[in-house]
């Protein structure tokens, strides 16, 4: 029987424009869906980013981007243990777009946005032609802890984001040994280090993943050189890296450390799958009944990757699903080291989101594993619990509690020559409102410096709480004495701290309680237990 086929109708092979074709309806099909992540990224993380409160560590973040130039910056950065990049970078935008929380908060959202990208650029490099990009782009963005650090005024959303460009260049130039992708990883590993001392372990993980997947001699001397910016940089900063390290040193007993070593790492794991409560300001759905689930649903996701590292037959996946789990692993087992050491000035505590996004790559890797009704079950699960996770966060009152006191309550309060007393660990963060309520009120903090002494492991017993009131009630009484009559203070503290008590002795023999106004109970994401705020009229210099 003759072969009626005409010649080119079928059975030919495809054409390099068809294949061309099909590539760009690909490209534009990706990008079109990584579009849509982007805007739903978006809305997630600007829908309360003006107005959801400041807390404590962000509260003494705004102090430090406050000083007058770097210098200062730097000098106060002792206390806080961090290196200054990201203070240098927000004291910088805050003298375009001011002080606002809005503003102050719009650098991290950036981040927030563009680490979305990068790890979707990062995982297209490693898994092309999969759906993986995607899935880690798309966990990343419905993350309640990436929505919570696109938000917050502190370096880690930053820091995430330099240590997946660091990863993504170090990828690029181990594969190809450009000088240009070796001086972009060179750059991004100085900006890395410089951000936050928790990228001390990632950078350790990425000289592994140097020195495992180089290989040739020339590359492994590629890296090498490629590190000489950050050893004349550490050259430079050793002095101060010396004085951290010491306050760090300070900052906590060895015991909890050791304990919190441990309680990072699970608190990390519950917070990726979100169902835990760490941040602990971030989450706070303690045994809700999808969490067994959730646990489930996650571990699920990581078990092809696990597996797949090491099977001889995909080794391509393999090569670059150990470097995932390198990323993600040297972190934990550092800190769980350094605090079983009791090496507990080496390594920060807070480094849950900077090994944060290789595992998302992690756990997409696992969603493209599962047949494709399977994957879309577990789609859902993962949806169902950010977006409850999500809907707690927005609906947490603390923080705009705390907002919403001192910006309105206290001001609406306030007489012609009131003034305000904050104590402890009020202090930062009501510090930053007043500078932003429209009633400029006199502020008395006690301590002054109670942060700051915290942090370099300074006394703080209950003889320097005697010292200190001894030397601010005169200030306020001073001040009073000058007011006209009837003027109170206003006062802001923790009914139920002991340390507070040589506070109040001395207080209550020059003022009383305003009979008009009682007292009214706070609850608090900035302290605990709750604090009270009440006004007292001031009795005159001499004690009663």
């Amino acid at each position: 029987m003759a072969d009626i086929t005409e010649p080119g109708t079928c059975c030919q092979p495809e054409s390099g424009s068809d294949r061309a074709s099909d590539k760009t309806k690909n490209s534009i099909r990706a990008n079109r869906s990584l579009a849509a992540l982007l805007v739903t990224a978006l809305a997630l993380r600007s829908a309360t980013i003006g107005s959801h409160g400041v807390w404590l560590d962000e509260g003494y973040g705004i102090e430090a981007i406050k000083q007058p130039g770097f210098e200062a910056i730097i000098h106060f950065l002792r206390t806080d243990i961090s290196p200054p990049l990201h203070y240098f970078l927000l004291h910088s935008w805050t003298k375009i777009f001011g002080f606002g929380e809005f503003s102050l908060r719009m650098p991290s959202l950036i981040c927030g946005m563009l680490l979305i990208i990068v790890v979707y650029i990062a995982a297209r490099d490693l898994f092309p032609e999969t759906e993986i990009p995607f899935f880690s782009a798309f966990l990343i963005t419905i993350s309640p802890l990436a929505v919570y650090y696109s938000q917050e005024i502190r370096p880690y959303g930053l820091l995430a984001l330099l240590a997946a460009c660091t990863f993504l260049f170090l990828n690029r130039a181990l594969k190809t040994g450009k000088p240009v992708l070796w001086t972009a990883y060179s750059i991004f590993n100085v900006l890395t280090f410089f951000t936050h001392y928790s990228s001390v372990p990632v950078l350790c993980a990425f000289a592994i993943i140097a020195f495992l997947m180089a290989g040739s001699r020339r590359r492994i001397l590629q890296y090498l050189l490629a590190q000489i910016p950050l050893v004349i940089m550490l050259i430079i900063w050793r002095s101060e890296f010396a004085i951290h390290m010491h306050n760090a040193s300070t900052n906590f007993a060895e015991f909890i450390w050791k304990a919190n070593g441990l309680y990072v790492i699970a608190m990390s794991y519950m917070a990726f799958s979100g169902m835990g409560d760490f941040p602990r300001y971030l989450i706070h759905n303690e045994a809700e009944w999808y969490a067994n689930y959730v646990s489930l649903a996650f571990a699920l996701l990581l078990i092809p990757a696990l597996r797949d590292a090491f099977d001889r037959k995909k080794r391509s996946d393999s090569t670059s699903l150990i470097s995932l789990l390198i990323y993600l692993s040297m972190p934990c087992l550092l800190l769980l080291l350094s605090g079983l050491l009791g090496k507990y000035s080496y390594i920060p505590g807070r480094s849950d989101f900077v090994f944060y996004p290789p595992a998302a790559v992690l756990a997409a890797y696992g969603l493209n594993a599962f047949r494709s009704y399977l994957r879309y079950i577990l789609i859902a699960m993962v949806t169902l619990m950010c977006g409850l996770n999500l809907s707690s966060y927005y609906m947490s009152a603390n923080r705009a509690i705390d907002r919403e006191v001192s910006l309105h309550y206290i001001p609406s309060i306030a007489r012609p020559g009131d003034a305000v007393l904050t104590t402890t660990w009020i202090n930062d963060s009501y510090g930053y409102y007043f500078s932003q309520a429209p009633k400029k009120l006199t502020v008395f903090r006690y301590p002054p410096d109670y942060m700051a002494r915290s942090n370099q492991g300074l006394d703080v017993s209950e003889a320097f709480f005697e010292k200190e009131a001894e030397n601010i009630v005169p200030r306020i009484t001073g001040y009073f004495d000058k007011a006209p009559p009837g003027s109170a203070l206003i006062v802001v503290l923790q009914s139920r701290d002991i340390r507070l008590k040589p506070l109040m002795m001395r207080i209550y023999r020059h003022f009383h309680q305003d009979p008009g106004l009682p007292p009214i109970e706070v609850e608090s994401s900035n302290c605990s237990p709750h604090y009270i705020v009440g006004r007292m009229i001031y009795s005159g210099g001499k004690a009663r």
